[in-house]
């Protein structure tokens, strides 16, 4: 059995800890938080023990693996300790605070041979499967476009990034899974609506290879959650809401002349879908991983190159 531990027991860490409690080859043995407050308010075992510090952690407890939900700004150090100490790593989107600090952070447990992963939950989302599903049996034909909605109120517990770093790389990750295609350009644009000192409005125009064209939209600035992702294929359309874990998929049926281009209205079909708890999932694939020595479902460079979109910063 795989002894697990949390580090940081805010909002993302209190889903980890959830989620370890119902996995069967799992002891969730112990959490770290700075304030006892956080460690009272997750759901635990019995024998769960508390850390105010990481490293008194690391020193009394023989683990196996964490889940790292510290602030992004404490990301690198905080993964470099468990990695020095041999415990595979899960943490939390983004990677890293920047695309160097990503990149010493991959290398170093490649380095020390220790499994590193991203908290992407998004891959785990069983209507991002299903999408992906449909585009690998070639229901959809040839993709070209995909564009993304991710909408709501601003976090109060996001204190160091912006609406790019915490909310786009999200759909940047989707989009990664989705296509196998080479990025070719990317346009950024962002806007302070609310906020004075970080973008709360974002928009990324992506071109792959093949002319695939992507377009992200993101927001803090609305009082309502939106999570869709629309793929248009030239032979079928899927619509995809991350909230609901639903799809719509609609046939494409193409009348071509000499001088017309006719395609009549669809019927939508409602995709039956297995709906499962994405954080669950990540933290089995994660479990998985480490027990039968597999790569990460989600493997730190794509969680790199994510994050060097949504800063604008190249990889090389």
């Amino acid at each position: 059995m795989l002894k697990v531990a949390v580090i940081g027991c805010g909002n993302m860490g209190q889903h980890h800890a959830k989620a370890y409690t119902t996995l069967e080859q799992v002891q969730f043995v112990a959490a770290c938080d700075s304030n006892l407050e956080g460690f009272d308010a997750i759901i635990k075992e019995p024998d769960t023990k508390y850390y105010p510090l990481v490293a008194d952690m690391l020193k009394n407890e023989d683990l196996d693996a964490v889940s790292i939900c510290v602030p992004t700004s404490q990301h690198h150090v905080v993964a470099k300790q468990c990695i020095d100490h041999g415990i595979a790593v899960l943490v939390e989107k983004p990677i890293a605070e920047s695309v160097e600090e990503a990149k010493k952070l991959v290398q170093y447990a490649r380095e020390k041979n220790v499994l590193l992963t991203v908290g992407h939950i998004e891959r785990f989302n069983p209507a991002i499967l299903k999408a992906k599903e449909y585009i690998d049996q070639g229901k959809l034909g040839r993709i070209h476009a995909v564009q993304c909605k991710r909408y709501g109120p601003f976090p109060k517990q996001i204190k160091d990034a912006d609406v790019l770093v915490d909310v786009a790389v999200h759909d940047i990750d989707i989009v990664q899974f989705l296509v196998s295609s080479k990025l070719i350009q990317s346009d950024v644009y962002t806007h302070n609506i609310h906020c004075d000192d970080r973008a709360d409005y974002g928009h990324l125009m992506l071109q792959f290879e093949q002319k695939l064209m992507v377009n992200i939209h993101v927001s803090w600035a609305l009082p309502f959650k939106h999570r869709e992702v629309e793929i248009v294929g030239d032979q079928g359309i899927a619509i995809i809401d991350c909230i609901q874990q639903s799809m719509t998929y609609y046939d494409v049926q193409v009348d071509k002349g000499d001088d017309y281009v006719s395609l009549p209205l669809g019927d939508p079909h409602a995709v039956d879908i297995d709906r499962k708890e994405p954080i669950v999932q990540e933290c089995r694939a994660f479990v998985d991983a480490i027990i039968h020595k597999t790569d990460p479902f989600i493997c730190p460079e794509q969680a790199t190159e994510a994050l060097s979109l949504a800063l604008c910063t190249p990889v090389n």
